[in-house]
This record gives C-alpha cells, structure tokens and sequence, in this order.
C-alpha cells in the first residue's frame, strides 16, 4: 500500500482520476491552503467594500469603478503583508549583533 502523504498534488490527482479512493483524503487535505487564503482574500474584499461605502459621498469623483476597486484592494494587500513581515522581521532586527 503506497504511502500517500509523501504525494505531492500533481501526483495525487491521477490517482483519484482513476478512482484510487484512498488518495482522496490526502488530495483533499491539501484545500485547507487554498482556504486560509481565500479566507484573507474575502476579508480583504469585505474592508475595501466596508471603506467604499463609509466614503460612498466621493463615488460620484470616481471615473472606473473595477480599476478603483482592484487597486484600492492589490494596495489594501501588500499593506497588510508588508505589516506582517515588519511584525516578523522586528526579532531579527533588534537582535543585538555579534
């Protein structure tokens, strides 16, 4: 019996495909990625739309809605990652130096 934890996902899928159905839990284990990260994609998307119409007065000075929002958003997300990697980073930085 082969040992599927080892699999990568590329590795995975054709077992599945061809009905191997002991592979599916660990193909399926691998979704958890893809949802923390749609988790913060969606909380993203809800405090740009939170934002949006807390300053709904100033749509009408808005020429594209899609192009404002995609950037108001891709802005929104390197922010936070920027946060988090400072956040991260501020151990290693006052570390004293030998």
């Amino acid at each position: 019996m082969p040992s599927y934890t080892e699999y990568s996902e590329s590795q995975l899928a054709p077992l599945i495909a061809s009905g191997d159905q002991r592979a599916f839990p660990f193909w399926w284990s691998l979704t958890s990625i893809i949802c923390g990260h749609l988790v913060l994609y969606l909380k993203s998307v809800q405090e740009v739309f939170t934002t949006l119409w807390e300053n709904r007065q100033q749509l009408s000075q808005i020429a594209n809605l899609s192009v404002y929002l995609f950037t108001v958003t891709k802005n929104r997300d390197i922010n936070t990652f920027r946060k988090k990697l400072n956040r991260l980073a501020e151990p290693l930085l006052a570390a004293p130096s030998d």
